[in-house]
């Protein structure tokens, strides 16, 4: 194992500190702060707002050392919290299609399995069959989206990959009335 020189933030004395002993040998001062690796070699101490602004002017990379204190051990930067931008959130799913016929918008899976049904605009297909090649259930979409007729089947899943994989936009999504008064 090997022991970086430092130097004391307050006399400016170079020394090896000894694990467990983080005084200045010359003046007695606490060693705190952060260490870090420029180039390859060590650097510091600094304070933890020095080190973030390094990081962020990019003279200390993600993958550089840092450690805390004379006697703690070197990690990489990228894994101290708050030293870096946080990554970007990962994208929502997307949400299911909106409803034709203006009654809201489906906002789950569930509720569109519940409360929907897929409803094609002949005027727009095409009859290129894209959509039943991509049903899971293997129902004949192309034939009700050329009649118009929307699909009643007890085996449709509501699973959408008819209506995002459909060129031309001819599928939407529209709910049920489940109840009549």
């Amino acid at each position: 194992m090997s022991v970086d020189a430092t130097r004391c933030t307050r006399c400016h004395a170079i020394f090896f500190p000894v694990k467990g002993d983080a005084d200045c040998p010359s003046c007695g001062e606490r060693l705190t702060g952060w260490y870090h690796t420029r180039d390859g070699k060590p650097s510091g101490p600094v304070t933890a707002k020095e080190l973030k602004g390094l990081a962020a002017n990019g003279r200390l990379a993600p993958t550089d050392l840092v450690r805390r204190g004379a006697d703690a051990k070197w990690i990489v930067a990228k894994k101290v919290r708050g030293l870096f931008p946080e990554p970007a959130a990962p994208a929502a799913p997307p949400q299911p299609p909106s409803c034709v016929a203006g009654a809201g918008r489906i906002e789950s899976r569930h509720e569109a399995r519940a409360e929907a049904q897929v409803v094609p605009d002949p005027a727009r297909c095409v009859q290129c069959g894209i959509c039943s090649y991509n049903c899971p259930m293997e129902i004949d979409v192309r034939a009700h989206a050329h009649r118009g007729i929307p699909i009643h089947d007890s085996h449709c899943l509501t699973c959408s990959e008819c209506v995002k994989r459909c060129p031309r936009g001819v599928l939407s999504f529209e709910r049920i009335p489940l109840f009549t008064l």
